[in-house]
């Protein structure tokens, strides 16, 4: 999956058809990271009914592509051909981070 210009990792819920909206969280990998160091964590995040976007962005300090991964995941809920659509909580979208991307979240 793809936000514009960025390429992100999914971790999501088995079952996305509960009926209940599945609310969205961001995440920064730290400076030179990557979210396959934090797999076990965001997939026991996913296995609680979040839905996690990682930026597979290196350096996210600023936040600009924690944002961008984020307004992805709400134009993916009103896209019919995603797996996604109308199953996103888009009034609950939540960002963590490790290092320098616990700021990139903050902005």
């Amino acid at each position: 999956m793809r936000p514009p210009g960025n390429q992100c990792d999914l971790y999501y819920p088995i079952d996305l058809a509960v009926g209940v909206p599945h609310p969205i969280i961001t995440w920064g990998n730290g400076t030179g990271g990557v979210s396959s160091v934090a797999e076990y964590f965001l997939k026991h995040l996913g296995s609680w009914g979040f839905v996690i976007v990682a930026t597979r962005d290196r350096f996210t300090g600023d936040g600009t592509t924690i944002l961008d991964a984020a307004n992805y995941m709400v134009r993916e809920n009103s896209h019919p051909q995603s797996i996604f659509f109308q199953k996103l909580d888009t009034n609950h979208i939540g960002g963590i981070g490790h290092s320098q991307d616990a700021g990139g979240v903050t902005r």
